[in-house]
């Protein structure tokens, strides 16, 4: 008993001391002090995680000046709120389920466990997004969308600078009030047509055009009527600023289509290039991901996250692939090639397993219930269809998603739920879904609502989140691909309201990014202030991509100008439905989304209550996410399973006997250690180390015995570590400097004073050279 009453004077006393700030670091393993001991965590071992709850193991130690280490297992609980701006994870409300310390005796396990428990519910345990993701199953995520329509676009080929511009159907030509001109309502493009001389005009970038027929016959002009230079750059937005020279200074070609297609070029005649360690070519003098396997001569392109396959670029005769049946040598390519970035669509490699991981993990917030408010618009009364396969209906003429359902009608804005008993509001936010939601099928227009989620509430806050599918991103046969694929009939009465679309637009993913898009051209061909830039792009919003301009690995610079220096960029934002909504004025700061301190507030340990509003009881029934799930042993272990001791030690270590030097309260947070992240526990709680050969030592009686761990388990767990360590660094590297994104790195162009009319000027009869380094085009003429 005196050794006993000394450990608990030596450590227990402390237990209600004030915590310090813990620092929050990536670094694996973690140590902290307690009274004179030294305790060190290594990285959690997931083996679970649903309903945004984890469970984890943790292989731990604890050192008494001038005594072995002794080392054991904690496993834990703890709800999980991620922040993938910054991409962290924090365990919050941990609590430790049961420890395993075979070289203590019982009492003094529990007593360990009790201070490792207070400790780590006191620092909000962190670890980084990409570790995260790589602690878990790749085998378990089966949530796979099979409604999604893949038949190929119609896909044009051109070996010369080309944009395609996409118009939703037949043209709806929409009055500018006292102008003599109309305005194309739907397309992101500025296409206006001239009531005077009966002539279309478009605006891209520093270019402008003319023609007679929309879909056809467009020419480069200088020549513009000023009324409508002038209304276009009065309508112009912060997107159509160029932010960079285009790849080929030559005017670009115009194709014009009326249905979704998609567009890919390349810089002359294709130039092939191998893929080191395969029997694959692919094009490196081109903007697309376009690969060749020399066994069958047989194209293949990636296209919004999908494969399709041609004999021929130019024949346009496309089909889709499925991800499987992919030549096997696709998942060889190597991941430091040009290439590298179609890996995330190849189903089996790490990049895919990871993409797919991400699309269970829920972007998580607190909404205030007594300040958030929603105001939808219809256009005129409000107008319902049906949603296939379910008993609810969906609003067709509003500006956001309102499913009618059992005399109630629930509204999804910026991935909250709300909920009235009229159409037209009031709205509160809803504690609740509709019971049908998950039957919403992919044909349906508000099919991605099925993705945002009700995670839990109080009578003062809801705690929502939503996954990837919000954003039209889906997992399909081991990958995951952009939008449904479905064309979406819009809304046009007063207003026009788009659909979200599949293709058109270039759509391609980066795994710290997301989905981004592009036009084959600089950033200034689409973003029109009188469009509704949302509705094309979905809850996203335009998203520019990392091509074009951004230069992240495997990205491949295509066919600059000579002598061309591309200006530096920072990455794309990452998108986050909450933190855009909270800054946004009109919302009053209603949703705090999850984004973690650098340091984060400890929480007093002298057992006043916390600030964070209590949730009710895990009885209820739940709308949350289904992630990937590991089973875990339920009950806790007695006695270890296998390279242990068959009973605990009879005799308790000897403590030390100067307690006297103990500070009066914990004497540094959890910090970095240089010690090796190379401690793992099995599920049965034995500790094993791995050394830099990689082969394994199990702890038994104070010592390290070489061992082969007979759970393969032990292995895998290994493998994920080294996996998370070497994908966090990609991100690290990934990331430029933090900047200000540059608004222009062209020379302005001229623009006109319309103080006086300007002496109309014809065009050239031959057209100078452009500079092939910066050049500076002329300002279009002002017609009277």
């Amino acid at each position: 008993m005196k050794k006993l009453l000394v450990l608990q004077i030596l450590l227990f006393s402390f237990l209600f001391a004030y915590a310090d700030e813990f620092e929050s670091t990536e670094g694996w393993p973690r140590v902290f002090t307690h009274g004179n001991a030294e305790f060190t965590i290594y990285q959690p071992q997931i083996d679970s995680y649903k309903n945004n709850t984890v469970e984890a193991r943790i292989a731990a130690s604890v050192k008494f000046p001038e005594k072995d280490l002794i080392f054991g297992a904690i496993w834990t609980k703890a709800k999980v709120n991620t922040d993938k701006d910054n991409r962290r994870v924090a365990f919050d409300e941990l609590r430790v389920t049961q420890s395993n310390f075979p070289e203590f005796d019982e009492a003094n396990t529990d007593l360990v466990e009790s201070i490792l428990a207070e400790r780590l519910q006191q620092y909000d345990l962190e670890m980084s997004l990409d570790r995260f993701m790589a602690s878990l199953d790749t085998n378990t995520n089966k949530d796979v969308v099979s409604q999604l329509k893949n038949d190929a676009p119609t896909i044009y080929y051109e070996s010369q600078p080309t944009v395609l511009v996409y118009i939703d159907g037949e043209p709806i030509l929409k009055d500018v009030e006292g102008k003599d001109f109309e305005y194309v309502l739907n397309t992101p493009y500025f296409i206006v047509k001239s009531t005077k001389s009966n002539q279309y005009y478009m605006r891209g970038g520093e270019w402008w055009y003319v023609s007679k027929d929309i879909t056809s016959g467009w020419v480069e002009t200088i020549q513009v009527p000023a009324d409508i230079v002038e209304f276009a750059e009065s309508q112009s937005t912060e997107s159509d600023e160029v932010q960079e020279l285009p790849e080929d200074t030559r005017t670009p070609k115009i194709i014009v289509t009326l249905e979704p297609a998609e567009l890919i070029t390349t810089a002359g005649n294709p130039d092939y290039a191998a893929l080191s360690g395969t029997s694959l070519l692919y094009i490196k003098n081109s903007e697309t991901d376009i690969i060749m396997d020399l066994g069958t001569q047989m194209h293949y392109i990636l296209i919004s996250g999908r494969w399709y396959q041609s004999k021929s670029l130019r024949d346009g005769k496309w089909s889709f692939i499925e991800p499987d049946l992919l030549p096997k040598d696709f998942a060889k390519i190597p991941n430091d090639s040009e290439l590298s970035s179609v890996r995330h669509s190849v189903p089996g490699t790490d990049e895919a397993n990871m993409a797919l991981l991400e699309q269970s993990i829920p972007e998580t917030a607190t909404v205030d219930r007594s300040k958030a408010s929603v105001s939808v618009q219809y256009d005129g009364d409000p107008k319902f269809a049906a949603i296939d396969g379910t008993s609810m209906q969906y609003a067709i003429n509003a500006d956001k998603t309102v499913i009618k359902y059992n005399n109630e009608f629930y509204c999804v804005d910026d991935a909250i739920w709300f909920v009235s008993q009229n159409a037209n509001g009031p709205w509160v936010v809803s504690t609740s879904r509709p019971t049908e939601v998950d039957k919403i099928p992919a044909s349906s227009p508000v099919y991605n609502v099925k993705y945002v989620y009700i995670i839990d509430y109080t009578p003062e806050v809801v705690y929502v989140g939503y996954t990837p599918g919000y954003t039209h991103a889906y997992t399909y046969n081991g990958v995951v691909v952009y939008g449904t694929g479905y064309h979406y009939t819009p809304w046009y009465g007063h207003y026009y309201y788009p659909r979200p679309v599949t293709y058109g637009f270039n759509v391609h993913y980066h795994p710290y990014s997301g989905w981004g898009f592009s036009f084959g051209m600089s950033h200034g061909w689409y973003g029109w202030g009188f469009h509704h830039h949302n509705y094309w792009w979905g809850p996203h919003g335009y998203h520019y991509g990392y091509r074009y301009g951004c230069g992240y690995p495997g990205y491949r610079p295509g066919h600059r100008p000579p002598n061309y220096n591309r200006p530096r960029q920072p990455r794309p934002e990452h998108y986050n439905a909450y933190r855009d909504r909270a800054s946004r004025p009109n919302t009053r700061q209603d949703t705090r989304p999850t984004q973690l301190p650098t340091n984060r507030p400890t929480r007093p340990s002298n057992g006043s209550s916390s600030t964070r509003p209590s949730r009710p009881s895990e009885n209820r029934p739940s709308t949350r996410p289904t992630n990937p799930s590991v089973d875990r042993p339920s009950t806790r272990p007695t006695t270890p399973s296998g390279g242990g001791s068959n009973s605990r030690p009879s005799t308790r270590p000897i403590e030390p006997q100067n307690p006297a030097v103990r500070p009066s309260q914990p004497s540094n947070n959890a910090r970095p250690t240089t010690r090796e992240n190379n401690v793992y526990t099995d599920k049965n709680g034995n500790v094993y180390r791995q050394n830099s050969s990689g082969t394994w030592e199990n702890r038994s009686n104070k010592s390290w015995t070489p061992t082969q761990p007979s759970n393969s388990n032990i292995n895998r767990d290994s493998q994920m570590r080294n996996r998370g360590t070497q994908q966090k660094q990609n991100y690290q590297q990934s990331r430029p400097a933090q900047q200000s994104r540059p608004t222009q790195t062209r020379p302005a162009q001229s623009k006109p004073s319309y103080s006086s009319p300007s002496p109309s000027r014809s065009a050239p009869s031959s057209r100078p050279a452009p500079s092939r380094s910066a050049p500076t085009r002329s300002a279009p003429s002002r017609s009277r």
